[in-house]
C-alpha cells in the first residue's frame, strides 16, 4: 500500500510504501524482536546515541541534547561541528543478511531469524490502492532483488535500531567525535553520532586549541566515514541534502567571545561512485530542521517562531471554521491545537515576546469560539478551570514547565549519556557564574553573565514560580580560607551601586575567567594580607596559585575590562593592595581545585615541597626542602604523584639574591572533622546504631518494635523463623488525612508469629501511594540491615493494598536503570529507592496485592494472615496519626532520586507538569480576583478553595461557571457599559440588571426559584448530617441577604458571628460564585454527629453547599435568558429581530445626515424589510453597513454641505426603477467591499468541500 508523504504529491518517489503482513506473522515478529529490544536496553548493549525505536526515549530529548551542546560550546568557547545526515528510505534499503546478523547479535533465536528471512525471500507482493488490490504481483529474485523489511512490518523499527546501533558503534571506533568533560574532569561523555531512526547527526569537536581548519578536516573525515558505513550496510545518504554548522569563536577587545558567522567554503565528500559531491555550509544564522524543531547556533528562534505561528494560525482557522460547538471547540483545542503547537515549545527556548507573538496570532479566535470575549483578562483565561478560570495555559508557562521537567528527568538518569552531558553543562555553568550559592536554590538572583539557554531559562521559570530544585550535589566550590570572599558574589552585590550593565558584568567575568580564579584568596598572597602584585592591571607574570580545573578559552581582555575588574577588587582593600580583612586559616578545600607553588607537610612540618615544571619536556616534579629555622635546604626531587597537596599547607618561599631560599610560617589548615563510625552494631545498641545512619533512614526506623522477650533486636531469631518457613511476610499500609501522612508495617513469619512492626511519619503532600510506599521502604530498609548484618540471603514477600505500588515493584524487575520519562511518575523517589535498596542487598523479594480493610465486613479472626497483617499495619499508621499527626512539606533527598523539586516550600513528587503550570497561573489568577473584588490576602485565605474545586468538577459547566465566578455574565448593565445595547434595566422589574440583581430580582419567577433553592439547600444540609443550628443559620443568613442585600450578625447566636463576618467580607453574592468561608466548615467539623447519619468531611460538606448555590445561579441565569430572549427558537428569533431593528432604525435615521450619493446604504421601507428578513440577515446588514454609514455622516458633516440631495432623482424620468436599483447596488458594493475583499472574491477557489471534523483529531489534514 502507498500513502502520501506530501498531500497531493503523486510522484512515485514521493509516495510512502507500507507493507501489510498477516496479523499472526506480524505479532510473532513484533513479539520476538520486541523481547530482544528490551534485553538490549536492560543490558545497555545498544549505542546510546540512537533515540528512535527504543522504549523510554523520545525525540524531544534529542533536540534538548542539541541545546546542551550549544550551551557547552558557549560556556567553554570550545569549537565543534554538527553534520546533518539525510538518509533515504532506511527501512526499504535494509539488507536481509545484515538484519539477520544484527538479530542474532542481540539474542533472537536462529529459527525465528530463518522464518523471517525465508518469508522475505519468498513473499509475493501485490499493490493495494483505494479501490482494489492488483491482479499481478512481483517477488524477490536474483536478477531483481527486493531488499528491505519495509514500513508496516512490526519488527522494522527494532531491526533498524539494531543495525544503526552497530553502525554507530563502528563509527565511534574510528571517528574523531567529541569529548565533553567537566572542568575537574571527573565527568566525561563522548558523542560521535546521535540520531532518531534515519535522522542522524555527526558531532565533531576538536582539541581546545585546534584551528578552524583542523576542525573542518576532522568533521569531513567523520562525515565521510558515516557515508561509507551506511553504504556498505545497504543504506544511502542523500549527500546534496546534507549540511553542517561549525561553531567557532573570535574575541572582541573587551574579551567577550563571538561566534564567527560562517566557516567559509563548502566541503567535498565522495559518493558511492567515487564522485565528489559539494556539501554547502550554513552560517550561524541559518537554522536547520530536525524532528520538527528549527534550530541554529545563534539560538534566536526567529524561523521557529514564524513556523509555529503559521501552523497555529492554520489549525486555528480549521477549528474555528468547522462549525463545531463550544464544547467541541475546546475538545479540538485540547487534543489537536495544543499537542501540535506545544510539541516544540519546551525544546525551542523562545523568548516571552516570541511566544506572545504566537499566541496573539491564534488564541483570540479560539477564546471567542470557546465562549469568551477576546478582550477578557489573560490572567483569568489562563487561570485553572478548577478555580473558575479559563484553563488556557500560556505558551511561556508550557515552555517553563518543560524546561524544569527536562532537567529533572535527565538529572535523575545518571547512567544515560544525556544525563551525564547535563551534569557536565551544569558544572560549566557553575564555573562561568563564579558564585557560591546553588544556581537552582536561589534562582531569583540574576546572572546576566551566564551564557546558554538551558540553565538560565530553567532558573528564570523557577524564579517566576518561587520554585527550587534541590540537587544531591550542587558542585559549588567551598571557600579556600577563613574570611575568604567570592569575587562574582561581590560584583553582583555592588552591581546597582556601581551601575554596572550586563555587558560590564560580563567583561568583569571575562577577566576572572582569564585568570582562572574564583575567590579572593586565589589572587592574594599566601600570607593572606595583601593582593598579589599586578592583579588589578593584568601585568602579573604568574599567579602563585594555578587552577587544576580546565579553563574555558579566554583571550586577555583590554584595559577597559581590567578597569572594571579593579572597581570590584578595590572593595577588598583600602589602599589598592592591603586587604581590609586578612585571610585566616586554610580550609580542607584548599587543594580541591588548584595547586599552590609551595607546601609545608602537615605530617612533618620541617619538610617543604616546591613545584617545578619543565615546559620543553612537559615534565612536573616536586623539590623537597628541609627547614632549618627560616632557611631551606634542597634535599631531593620527587615525581609529581609522590606528594598529595591534601597533606600539606600552602607556604610562601623567598629566594634571595645569593640563591638561598627562605620561608616564613603562615596559617595552617583547619583540621578535618573526625569521621564518626557506629560504636555498636544494631543488635548491641539499636538507638546508637540508628544515630549513625542518614537522616532519612533515622526517620523511617524511628519507631520500630521488636517482638522479643526484652524488646531488643534479635536478628538470629528472625533468621530462624525465615529458615523454618522459607520466607518472611511483610505487610505495609499508610494513612492520609489531608496532607498529614503516616505509615505502619508488620514483619511476620508464615506461622502468624509477629517479629517486628513499625510506624512513623511520611513527608510530602498527601498521597496514598506515597504513604504506603514509604511504609514498604521502611520495612525494606530494616530487612536490608538484617541481611547485611547476618550476611545472608533473605526471601521476603512484600504485601500492600495499593495496587499501583505492587505493579511498579513487579515491573521494575525487568529493568535496572529507569528511563528518563519514568522518573517523572508519581512518587518515583520512593519506589526507586525500594528497588535500589533491595538490589544492593541480599534480598529476594516478591510482591503481592491484598484487599484492604477486610475487617469492616468480616471478623478479624476469620481473616487470612495477609489480611490480618494488613489490618495491623493500618492500625499502626492510624495510631501515629492520632498521637503525632503533622504535615512535613519537604521530603528528604533519597540516594536513588538526586534531584527534587519544591514550590513555595512544599516538595513536588507527583503531577509535575500540572503543578508547575498551576504554580504560575494560579497566583496570577488570584491576584486578578484580588484586584477586581478588592480582596485582601486574609480574605483570600478564608475562602474554601478546595470546596470550589470539587463543586466545579461535579457541575462540569466550565464556561458559564468561569463567567459566574469572575462576574463576566453579559447582564444588561454589562452590555450597556460596553455599548452593546442602550439600556441597563431588567425587563421584569426595570431596575439596573447586574450579576447580583439576577439573584435578588423581585419578579415572581425569581422569587419562586429562590424558595425552591432554600428548600433544596435545607434538604441537602439535612442529608449531609448537618447540625440543625448550623443549617438554620446558614439558610437564614443567605435568605436574609437575598431579601435585603445585607446580613446583621447580631440576629444570630454568637458562635456564628465569625462565620457571618468572614462571609460578609468575602461578599454574600460570592457564595453563589463558589466562594464559601472556611469558618462554616470549621463549625461543621466541630459539631456533634447527628444520630443515624454519617458525618461528611468538612471540605466534602462545603463542596455540596457550593454545588447547590452555583447550580442555583446557573438556573437563575438560564431562566433570565429565557425571559429576555425567549424560550423557543421562534421566540428567540423574534426577540433578536426586534433588538436588531432598533439599531437598524437608528442607522436609518441618519439618512438625512449622510452624503446624498450614499442613499444606497439605507432601507426605504423598514417594516417590509423587518417582515422579509431573518435575524441573521439583519445582523449581517448592520455589520456590513454601520461603518460605511457612520463614515458617510462624518464626511458629509466635514464638507458642510447638509441639505443637498442626490442628483439621481433628477434623471429618474430617464431611468427605470430597476436601473436606479442597479446603480444603488453597485454603489453599495463599492462602499462596503474594500480592495482586499474584492481581490479575495476574484481569487480562484482551491479547496473543495469542508473537511470533516473527525479529520482534525489525527491531524491528517495538516500539511507540514
Amino acid at each position: 500500500m502507498m500513502i502520501y508523504k506530501e498531500e497531493g504529491n503523486v510522484h512515485i518517489h514521493r509516495l510512502r510504501v507500507i507493507h501489510l503482513y498477516e496479523a499472526d506473522l506480524g505479532f510473532l515478529w513484533g513479539a520476538k524482536w520486541g523481547q530482544a529490544m528490551k534485553r538490549a536496553v536492560k543490558d545497555k548493549s545498544l549505542h546510546q546515541g540512537q533515540y528512535g525505536g527504543l522504549p523510554g526515549r523520545d525525540c524531544t530529548s534529542l533536540t534538548y541534547l542539541e541545546e546542551l551542546r550549544f550551551d557547552y560550546s558557549l560556556m567553554t568557547r570550545f569549537s565543534f561541528a554538527n553534520f546533518d545526515n539525510d538518509a533515504t528510505a532506511c527501512y526499504d534499503r535494509i539488507l536481509c543478511c545484515i538484519a539477520s546478523l544484527a538479530g542474532r547479535k542481540y539474542g533472537i533465536h536462529k529459527d525465528v531469524i530463518f522464518v523471517h528471512a525465508k518469508t522475505l525471500e519468498e513473499a509475493e507482493f501485490k499493490l493495494k490502492t483505494s479501490t482494489k488490490i492488483s491482479d499481478t504481483s512481483y517477488r524477490h529474485c536474483i536478477k531483481f532483488p527486493i531488499h528491505g523489511t519495509g514500513q508496516g512490518s512490526t519488527n522494522s523499527p527494532m531491526i533498524w535500531c539494531f543495525i544503526s546501533s552497530v553502525l554507530f558503534q563502528c563509527h565511534n571506533q574510528r571517528a574523531h567525535g567529541m569529548l565533553f568533560e567537566s572542568p575537574s574532569k571527573d565527568m566525561i561523555v563522548r558523542f560521535n553520532m546521535v540520531g532518531f531512526v534515519d535522522d542522524s547527526t555527526c558531532i565533531t569537536g576538536g582539541n581546545k586549541n585546534d584551528t578552524l581548519q583542523d576542525l573542518i578536516r576532522k568533521m569531513k573525515e567523520d562525515a565521510q566515514l558515516w557515508h561509507d558505513l551506511l553504504w556498505c550496510s545497504g543504506g544511502k545518504l542523500e549527500l546534496p541534502k546534507c549540511g553542517y554548522h561549525v561553531i567557532h569563536f573570535e574575541y572582541e577587545n573587551s574579551g567577550i567571545p563571538t561566534m564567527i558567522v560562517s566557516p567559509g567554503d563548502s566541503i567535498l565528500l565522495q559518493n558511492e561512485h567515487g564522485n565528489d559531491v559539494k556539501i554547502e555550509s550554513k552560517n550561524i544564522f541559518q537554522p536547520r530542521t530536525n524532528l520538527g524543531h528549527i534550530k541554529g547556533p545563534m539560538q534566536r528562534g526567529i524561523t521557529q517562531t514564524e513556523t509555529v505561528a503559521e501552523k497555529g494560525t492554520r489549525l486555528t482557522n480549521s477549528i474555528v471554521k468547522c462549525g463545531c460547538s463550544r464544547t467541541e471547540t475546546r475538545l479540538l483545542y485540547d487534543t489537536v491545537w495544543k499537542p501540535a503547537i506545544e510539541y516544540v515549545i519546551p525544546q525551542s527556548f523562545l523568548s516571552d515576546k516570541q511566544l506572545s507573538k504566537i499566541e496573539k496570532a491564534c488564541m483570540p479566535q479560539i477564546y471567542a469560539k470557546c465562549g469568551f470575549n477576546r478582550n477578557t483578562s489573560r490572567a483569568l483565561l489562563a487561570g485553572p478551570v478548577s478555580l473558575g478560570g479559563g484553563g488556557f495555559t500560556p505558551l511561556k508557562v508550557t515552555a517553563g514547565a518543560g524546561y524544569v521537567t527536562h532537567f529533572l528527568k535527565n538529572w535523575r538518569t545518571q547512567t544515560e549519556d544525556i544525563g551525564k552531558h547535563l551534569r557536565i553543562c551544569y558544572t560549566w555553568a557553575i564555573l562561568q557564574a563564579g558564585v557560591t550559592f546553588p544556581l537552582f536554590e536561589q534562582p531569583a538572583i540574576e546572572l546576566p553573565h551566564l551564557k546558554g539557554k538551558v540553565i538560565p531559562a530553567t532558573r528564570k521559570y523557577l524564579a517566576a514560580i518561587d520554585g527550587k530544585i534541590h540537587l544531591d550535589n550542587t558542585m559549588i566550590r567551598q571557600p579556600i580560607r577563613v574570611h575568604d570572599q567570592c569575587i562574582m558574589d561581590t560584583a553582583i552585590d555592588i552591581r546597582e551601586e556601581l551601575n554596572l550593565t550586563d555587558i560590564q558584568l560580563e567583561r568583569i567575568n571575562c577577566v576572572r575567567m582569564y585568570l582562572g580564579v574564583m575567590f579572593l584568596s586565589e589572587i592574594s598572597t599566601i600570607a593572606g594580607t595583601a593582593l598579589q602584585p599586578g592583579i588589578t592591571t593584568g601585568n602579573n607574570n604568574e599567579l602563585t596559585y594555578n587552577t587544576s580545573l580546565t579553563k574555558p578559552n579566554q583571550k586577555k581582555p583590554n584595559n577597559q575590562s581590567w578597569a572594571l575588574w579593579t572597581k570590584v577588587i578595590s572593595r577588598y582593600t583600602s589602599n589598592g593592595s592591603t586587604l581590609n580583612q586578612p585571610l585566616g586559616q586554610w580550609t580542607q578545600a584548599h587543594h580541591t581545585s588548584g595547586r599552590w607553588e609551595s607546601y609545608v607537610s602537615n605530617i612533618d612540618t620541617n619538610t617543604v615541597y616546591r613545584h617545578q615544571q619543565v615546559l620543553e619536556e612537559n615534565h612536573q616534579y616536586w623539590e623537597v626542602y628541609r627547614v632549618r629555622g627560616t632557611q631551606l635546604t634542597l634535599e631531593d626531587n620527587i615525581d609529581i604523584s609522590e606528594f598529595n597537596t591534601r597533606d600539606g599547607s600552602p607556604i610562601q618561599l623567598h629566594t634571595l639574591s645569593n640563591g638561598s631560599t627562605h620561608t616564613t610560617r603562615t596559617s595552617t589548615v583547619i583540621p578535618a572533622p573526625p569521621i564518626t563510625t557506629p560504636r555498636y552494631g544494631p543488635m548491641v545498641n539499636w538507638d546508637d546504631f540508628l544515630l549513625s545512619q542518614h537522616q532519612w533512614i533515622q526517620e523511617l526506623l524511628s519507631d520500630v518494635r521488636f517482638f522479643t522477650d526484652d524488646g531488643y533486636p534479635d536478628f538470629y531469631q528472625i533468621l530462624a523463623e525465615h529458615d523454618r518457613h522459607g520466607h518472611l511476610i511483610c505487610v505495609s499500609d499508610g494513612s492520609v488525612i489531608f496532607h498529614d501522612m503516616s505509615f505502619g508495617w508488620v514483619l511476620a513469619s508464615t506461622s502468624s508469629k509477629r517479629l517486628v512492626d513499625a510506624k512513623g511519619p511520611c513527608r510530602g503532600r498527601g498521597n496514598s501511594l506515597r504513604s504506603e510506599g514509604v511504609g514498604m521502604l521502611s520495612a525494606t530498609m530494616l530487612v536490608s540491615i538484617i541481611s547485611q548484618y547476618l550476611n545472608t540471603e533473605l526471601n521476603v514477600l512484600f504485601i500492600s493494598d495499593n495496587d499501583e505500588l505492587i505493579k511498579r515493584c513487579n515491573a521494575h524487575k525487568h529493568y535496572n536503570d529507569p528511563f528518563p520519562n519514568e522518573t517523572l511518575r508519581s512518587e518515583y523517589d520512593v519506589t526507586e529507592q525500594i528497588f535500589s535498596t533491595i538490589n544492593d542487598s541480599q534480598i529476594k523479594a516478591k510482591y503481592k496485592w491484598v484487599k484492604g480493610h477486610q475487617d469492616s465486613a468480616k471478623a478479624y479472626d476469620d481473616l487470612s494472615l495477609e489480611a490480618q497483617l494488613n489490618v495491623d499495619a493500618d492500625a499502626l499508621a492510624g495510631e501515629y496519626q492520632e498521637g503525632k499527626r503533622q504535615f512535613h512539606p519537604m521530603v528528604n533527598i533519597l540516594p536513588s532520586c538526586p534531584a527534587m523539586l519544591s514550590i513555595r516550600g512544599i516538595s513536588v513528587t507527583s503531577n509535575y507538569k500540572k503543578q508547575l503550570i498551576r504554580a504560575y497561573v494560579e497566583p496570577e489568577y488570584i491576584a486578578y480576583l484580588q484586584y477586581k473584588f478588592g480582596w485582601s490576602d486574609s480574605i483570600i485565605n478564608t475562602i474554601a478553595w478546595k470546596c470550589l474545586q470539587l463543586a466545579i468538577q461535579r457541575i462540569n459547566r466550565d464556561v458559564v461557571l468561569a463567567k459566574i465566578c469572575n462576574d463576566l455574565l453579559p447582564t444588561a448593565a454589562a452590555l450597556c457599559k460596553r455599548s452593546y445595547q442602550n439600556h441597563d434595566g431588567c425587563l421584569l422589574c426595570h431596575q439596573i440588571e447586574t450579576q447580583e440583581h439576577i439573584l435578588r430580582c423581585k419578579s415572581n419567577t425569581r422569587l419562586q426559584g429562590r424558595r425552591k433553592f432554600i428548600t433544596k439547600l435545607r434538604n441537602r444540609l439535612a442529608y449531609l448530617g448537618t447540625q440543625f443550628a448550623i443549617s438554620e443559620t446558614l439558610c437564614s443568613s443567605i435568605n436574609e441577604w437575598l431579601e435585603t442585600g445585607e446580613v446583621d450578625y447580631y440576629d444570630y447566636p454568637k458562635r456564628f458571628h465569625k462565620a457571618i463576618k468572614t462571609q460578609d467580607s468575602i461578599g454574600w453574592r460570592h457564595i453563589f460564585a463558589g466562594k464559601l468561608s472556611q469558618q462554616w466548615i470549621i463549625l461543621h467539623d466541630a459539631s456533634p454527629v447527628v444520630e443515624g447519619i454519617a458525618k461528611r468531611e468538612g471540605y466534602v460538606w462545603g463542596a455540596s453547599i457550593t454545588e447547590i448555590t452555583m447550580t442555583h445561579f446557573i438556573q437563575s441565569w438560564e431562566l433570565r435568558n429565557e425571559e429576555v430572549h425567549g424560550k423557543t427558537e421562534e421566540q428567540q428569533e423574534k426577540t433578536r429581530k426586534a433588538r436588531l431593528m432598533i439599531e437598524v432604525r437608528r442607522l436609518n435615521s441618519m439618512r438625512s445626515e449622510a452624503r446624498p450619493s450614499d442613499e444606497c446604504l439605507f432601507i426605504d421601507n423598514e417594516e417590509t424589510y423587518y417582515d422579509q428578513s431573518s435575524a441573521t440577515t439583519i445582523a449581517t446588514f448592520i455589520s456590513n453597513h454601520r461603518r460605511a454609514i457612520l463614515n458617510s455622516v462624518k464626511k458629509w458633516a466635514k464638507a458642510s454641505q447638509t441639505g443637498i440631495t442626490s442628483i439621481l432623482h433628477w434623471v429618474s424620468g430617464c431611468n427605470s426603477a430597476e436601473t436606479i436599483a442597479r446603480i444603488h447596488s453597485v454603489q453599495r458594493d463599492n462602499l462596503i467591499n474594500d480592495g482586499r475583499q474584492k481581490k479575495k472574491k476574484r481569487r480562484k477557489q482551491t479547496k473543495g468541500r469542508q473537511t470533516s471534523i473527525a479529520g482534525y483529531f489525527t491531524l491528517n489534514n495538516v500539511t507540514e
